[in-house]
């Protein structure tokens, strides 16, 4: 996990202020009301949105390394993913974020952020 607060990386430090702003300023919110019944459209429009903040240079949100950017973020695309199946490149998904499906996937497939999936998440939002 990477934490370049003491290196003084402030690129990196503001990628991963914005994704954690991204996570509780609008993803929980907009996937909440979605999850609980609301818009879909509003949830879909912000996953396409948040596409373009995915760094280019990846793999994961804010580059190369695991921040808390994506720790913050997992849990929450993961259910929205889940419950939708929406990301994807647009031709086979409702929205077209291949950066972000991609970094889901990785992320999928990590022991640190699969032992996060709440299987039985009935309650959980």
């Amino acid at each position: 996990l990477a934490d370049n607060t003491a290196l003084g990386d402030e690129s990196e430090n503001s990628k991963i202020q914005l994704w954690r702003s991204h996570v509780s300023d609008k993803v929980i919110p907009i996937g909440k009301r979605a999850v609980l019944g609301g818009s879909k459209d509003d949830l879909f429009q912000l996953l396409e949105q948040l596409e373009k903040d995915v760094d280019k240079n990846g793999p994961f949100l804010c580059g190369k390394d695991i921040t808390v950017a994506d720790c913050a973020a997992f849990p929450f695309l993961w259910r929205i993913q889940n419950e939708y199946n929406c990301l994807g490149d647009g031709h086979d998904a409702d929205c077209d974020t291949p950066r972000l499906k991609a970094w889901l996937d990785l992320c999928s497939k990590t022991k640190p952020f699969q032992t996060t999936v709440q299987r039985s998440w009935w309650w959980w939002w």
